[in-house]
């Protein structure tokens, strides 16, 4: 877990920056702290594409917040057919 890149909400414009801009993945983990306290997901194009045309007043957590999606967590001792009915309706 050391090395996921993640975007703590409690970090600066260019800590958050640094990490979309090195993003390898589609998707981005949000926490607040920790991602004990993890808030959600964000994509990095619906950020990117936020910020892009975000007026100057608008921070960069804003825009973080606006485009977080709740994370789907799925308890280990979930049946496999149930998962997939859980992830086709997701």
């Amino acid at each position: 877990r050391t090395q996921l890149k993640w975007i703590d909400l409690n970090g600066t414009e260019d800590e958050i920056m640094e990490v979309l801009k090195n993003a390898n993945h589609y998707r981005i983990p949000v926490g607040t702290d920790s991602l004990d306290e993890l808030k959600g997901l964000v994509t990095v194009s619906d950020v990117l594409v936020q910020i892009m045309q975000r007026p100057s007043e608008r921070s960069i957590h804003d825009i973080i917040d606006s485009c977080l999606k709740e994370p789907l967590l799925i308890p280990e001792s979930i049946p496999l057919m149930k998962l997939l009915n859980v992830l086709r309706t997701e």
